[in-house]
C-alpha cells in the first residue's frame, strides 16, 4: 500500500465559483462527481469511503460553466491539476494541499496516507522545506532556444506567467542576478545568462560573480543547484559555427569556475539536424528508418558538438543532452531531465570529498520539472528523500 494515496474531500476554491455548475474529479481513468454547493456557491465534495489513487496517477478536473452574457448556453473544459500525486503527497501540509490551478481557480484537496507512508512524508516535507525550488541557471546566445526549453521543460506555457520573461522587454538582454519565476510553477526559479560574444568580457565576469555568491550560500535553496549551458545544433553543410571564442574561453575556465556545480551541455534544435539528414538521404534516394537518423545524427553530434568540447575542456566525457520541444523527440528532453538529476545525485556532498549539491535539489528538480507525468527518474521523490534520511543519521 505504499503507492496508494487517499482523498477524502475536494473544494473548489474560485473568485468567479458562481459561474461554474458542475465538476468532475478526474484521477487516473476514474472519474467522481463533485456536486455539493454551498449557499455562496462553492462546490465541494467529501468522500466515504476515501478514493485510494495510486502515486503515479494523473489529477484532473472537468468543469462546465455557464457562458458569459449575452451568449447563452454552457461551456466544458479540462483542467490539469498534477500530473503526479506523489507531488501532491508531498506539498501536503497537515493532510490537506491548495493546488492554484488557474488564476481564477484553486483545488484544495484533503488526504490521508496509509501508516506505511507516514514515516516517509515528515522526511519530504522537511526536505522540501531545506529545498523548496529548482534553482538553474541557463546559459546561452540569443536565438539559441533557452526560453522554449525552460518552458517545455518546466511546463510554463504562458510567457506573462513569469514575474519577468527570460528574453526581457529587451531582446538579447538578460539579467544573471534577477531572479525568474513563474505563478505556473512555483518549484523553480531560473537565472538567465547571455551567451559569451567576442569582445564582451564583461559578461563572463558577471557569470563568474554570480556562481561565487551561490556557491559561498549556506542555505541550501540559495545555492545554484544545476547549470544548463546552451548551444545551437550547428549544421555541417551551411558552415555553421557552435560557439564563438567567448564561450570556449569560458570553457577552459569551466572547472575553476563551476567546481562541483553539475553542469550539462546542452545542443537545442535538435531537430534541424534530424530534417537536414533526412532531406539528404531523400535527395539521394535512400532507404532508411526513424532510428537510423536518429544514429547518424548522433554520430554527427559527437564530431561537431561533443568531441571539440572535450578539447577544449580537457575533461575527458561530458555530460550532454540534445533536445528540441518538437513532439517527435519528448524524449531528448526526458533525458535531459534525467541526466540533469543523475548529476546532481552524483556530486552530493561525501566525506572528504568537495563540497558538492545537497540531494535535496535532486528530490526539487523532481517535482518542479514537467516533461512527463510518469517518469522513470533515477532517484525519484522516494529514492532521493532515503538518501537525504541517510545523510542525517
Amino acid at each position: 500500500m505504499s503507492d496508494v494515496l487517499q482523498i477524502t474531500r475536494v473544494e473548489l476554491q474560485n473568485a468567479k465559483v458562481n459561474k461554474i455548475e458542475s465538476a468532475e474529479l478526474h484521477i487516473g481513468s476514474h472519474k467522481h462527481k463533485i456536486s455539493s454547493k454551498s449557499a455562496n456557491g462553492v462546490l465541494s465534495e467529501k468522500f466515504n469511503p476515501p478514493l485510494n489513487c495510486a502515486l503515479q496517477d494523473a489529477l484532473s478536473l472537468t468543469i462546465t460553466k455557464r457562458k458569459r452574457w449575452p451568449s447563452r448556453g454552457r461551456v466544458v473544459s479540462k483542467v490539469p491539476i498534477s500530473r503526479d500525486l506523489r507531488e501532491v503527497s508531498a506539498r501536503a501540509i497537515e493532510n490537506k494541499v491548495s493546488l492554484k490551478v488557474h488564476e481564477d481557480l484553486t483545488v484544495v484537496l484533503e488526504i490521508s496516507r496509509p501508516t506505511s507512508m507516514k514515516s516517509l512524508i515528515p522526511t519530504t516535507v522537511e526536505t522540501l522545506d531545506k529545498c523548496p525550488r529548482f534553482r538553474i541557471l541557463v546559459i546561452g546566445k540569443t536565438g539559441v532556444g533557452k526560453t522554449s526549453l525552460i518552458n517545455y521543460a518546466f511546463g510554463i506555457t504562458d510567457a506573462v506567467k513569469w514575474t519577468k520573461h527570460p528574453s526581457d522587454n529587451r531582446r538579447g538582454v538578460a539579467e544573471i542576478n534577477k531572479p525568474l519565476t513563474s505563478d505556473a510553477n512555483e518549484r523553480f526559479v531560473l537565472h538567465d545568462s547571455n551567451g559569451f560574444e567576442p569582445g564582451e568580457d564583461s559578461n563572463l565576469a558577471a557569470v563568474e560573480s554570480f556562481i561565487k555568491e551561490h556557491k559561498n550560500q549556506t542555505a541550501i535553496g540559495s545555492q545554484l543547484h544545476a547549470v544548463w549551458l546552451c548551444f545551437q545544433t550547428p549544421l555541417e553543410q551551411y558552415g555553421e559555427r557552435m560557439m564563438e571564442s567567448g564561450a570556449e574561453n569560458f570553457l577552459r575556465e569551466k572547472q575553476g569556475i563551476l567546481g562541483n556545480i553539475p553542469t550539462i551541455c546542452v545542443f537545442t534544435k535538435y531537430d534541424m539536424l534530424a530534417e537536414a539528414i533526412e532531406k539528404e538521404w531523400i535527395e539521394r534516394q535512400k532507404d532508411y528508418e526513424v532510428e537510423d537518423v536518429d544514429r547518424e545524427a548522433e554520430l554527427r553530434l559527437r564530431k561537431m558538438c561533443v568531441l571539440p568540447i572535450q578539447d577544449i575542456t580537457k575533461e575527458g566525457p561530458i555530460p550532454y543532452a540534445a533536445v528540441s520541444t518538437r513532439i517527435r523527440f519528448k524524449a531528448k528532453l526526458e533525458q535531459l531531465i534525467q541526466l540533469t538529476q543523475e548529476e546532481i545525485l552524483a556530486r552530493s556532498p561525501q566525506q572528504n570529498e568537495p563540497a558538492g549539491v545537497d540531494p535535496a535539489a535532486a528530490l526539487a528538480l523532481a517535482i518542479a520539472q514537467r516533461v512527463e507525468p510518469g517518469l522513470k527518474i533515477k532517484g525519484s521523490i522516494e529514492y532521493v528523500v532515503s538518501i537525504v534520511y541517510s545523510m542525517t543519521l
